[in-house]
């Protein structure tokens, strides 16, 4: 169970890495959109406007979550099973505390049996992996479902994708199918280890099933985070045809349904009604945003609340510029550059902050097989 423990924690501090390293390219890439205006969604319908930057900033959050749980499994994995025996503890008195440091282990458990039949930490582990590629997974369909040429939002080069054996004129994305499928493999493979993990406390089949299944989820996981970082490096973004979708797609009906209740003073859900009618006819016509007129607002305005409202074209036409709507929502958690901007800073800081706490980590451990080498020189030394 100790070579099961360090082998586990090995397999985290590599998959940190990892984690820091796509954060720092998506950081990256996202630095480069704050101000690419494209549709946001909701059932992959348009819902409001946002940039393709504050799009991809909200990947790097629950990565650094992800970070956080990475981290807490390696705390866990890195317990001391040294000297538990058959799980009953030992009856030699030995220096435990130098076979800890000469391990690189953080701390010590209290129960022998503890430490050797409970499998938490690898299981733990697998929880964190499969989370963090669940959310690989979701980007990697929506960046999918963007290079179809019904979107044409984003393009990748020849070399992340193949063609069709049947339809020569199709270029597939293959390597994101191959990211969103490891995620559920990973998932898969965390499901079979719970279901094995129900067993009777003093069976050894977890002890010899779970590492080798992790081993594979970790190779898994190392193809498809190189591959997603390599996606980002190479993606091209259409931006004439993402700021397209953004100004006829009718996201700005809420920054219209905003300024009625900044500018008017109305209730949300008045708002909201009121729009509503305006949103039934359009959508009966088959109007652009550029087609609604003050007319049309007033109507519906004075069908809903029996007055009009007092809206001017001016006012119209710059509620139903998609642009408003993304500098307007400069708040906490808005889509504004300048909160985009100020959330790149913090990331960037956090990526600094978590890449010292894994140096850290691989210090100790390197420190710890420096001492471990010296030691077994020594034993030779003494032994001749």
């Amino acid at each position: 169970m100790v070579a099961t423990r360090l082998a586990f924690r090995q397999k985290l501090i590599e998959i940190m890495a990892a984690n820091i390293d796509l954060r720092r390219a998506m950081i990256r890439l996202a630095g480069k959109h704050t101000c690419t205006l494209m549709t946001g969604y909701a059932y992959i319908q348009p819902i409001e406007p946002g940039t393709f930057g504050y799009y991809l900033m909200s990947f790097v959050e629950p990565l650094r979550r992800d970070f956080g749980r990475l981290q807490n499994a390696y705390a866990n994995a890195n317990m001391s099973a040294v000297c538990t025996g058959g799980g009953f503890g030992v009856e030699f008195d030995l220096d435990i505390q130098r076979l800890d440091a000469l391990l690189g282990l953080d701390s010590e458990m209290w129960n022998a049996r503890d430490a050797i039949r409970n499998y938490d930490y690898a299981i733990e582990a697998y929880m964190a992996l499969a989370l963090m590629h669940n959310t690989l997974g979701r980007l990697a369909m929506d960046l999918l479902i963007w290079h179809s040429r019904e979107f044409s939002y984003i393009s990748l080069p020849g070399r992340h994708s193949i063609t069709s054996s049947i339809a020569p004129q199709m270029h597939i994305p293959y390597v994101l199918e191959f990211i969103h499928g490891i995620s559920g493999m990973i998932t898969g493979r965390l499901m079979e280890m719970l279901a094995v993990n129900k067993t009777a406390s003093d069976q050894l089949e977890p002890a010899t099933m779970l590492p080798a299944e992790f081993w594979s989820c970790c190779d898994e996981s190392a193809y498809a985070m190189a591959a997603l970082i390599d996606c980002l490096g190479a993606l091209k973004v259409n931006k004439p045809r993402m700021a397209e979708g953004a100004q006829t797609h009718w996201v700005q009906i809420t920054t219209l349904l905003a300024w009625l209740v900044n500018e008017k003073q109305m209730s949300f859900r008045v708002a909201h009604q009121l729009l509503s009618v305006v949103a039934r006819e359009v959508a009966d016509q088959g109007l652009t945003p550029a087609e609604l007129t003050v007319e049309m607002v007033e109507q519906a305005a004075v069908a809903y609340t029996g007055e009009k409202i007092g809206l001017t074209e001016e006012a119209l036409r710059t509620a139903m510029d998609a642009w408003t709507g993304v500098t307007g929502r400069r708040y906490r958690g808005g889509t504004a550059p300048e909160r985009v901007e100020a959330h790149l800073e913090a990331a960037k800081g956090h990526v600094q902050t978590d890449a010292q706490t894994l140096r850290r980590f691989t210090r100790r451990v390197s420190q710890a097989e420096k001492r471990r080498d010296e030691a077994f020189a020594a034993l030779k030394l003494a032994m001749i």
